[in-house]
């Protein structure tokens, strides 16, 4: 009994040669769904992200940030957001003597 001289020669020509490896091509959504399916999907979808992204953001707590990081966020002054602060109008936490905003209850 003789081996084969390589592996090439021991493949089965009958078996499919990468049947499953092969990418299929792309299709646009355009192709596979009609218009009104795919405006249904899209608005099931969006509705999906939004409320995942409430909930994170409900999940992930108060987003305290310096003064300064306010200030840039924001596009104000450092000292417009002081005066919020000590107006009442931004809410905010103490460490000590240092000021965090807390941008999450923002809105």
């Amino acid at each position: 009994m003789s081996e084969p001289a390589n592996s090439a020669d021991s493949v089965d020509e009958d078996a499919p040669t990468g049947v499953f490896l092969r990418a299929s091509p792309k299709r646009s959504a355009r192709e596979v769904l009609p218009d009104d399916e795919r405006r249904r999907t899209f608005d099931t979808l969006h509705a999906e992200v939004k409320a995942l992204r409430v909930l994170v953001e409900q999940l992930a707590g108060p987003k305290l940030v310096t003064v300064a990081d306010a200030a840039i966020r924001l596009g104000v002054s450092e000292v417009t957001i002081r005066r919020h602060v000590r107006s009442g109008r931004l809410p905010y936490k103490r460490f000590g003597r240092s000021i965090r905003v807390d941008l999450s209850r923002l809105g």
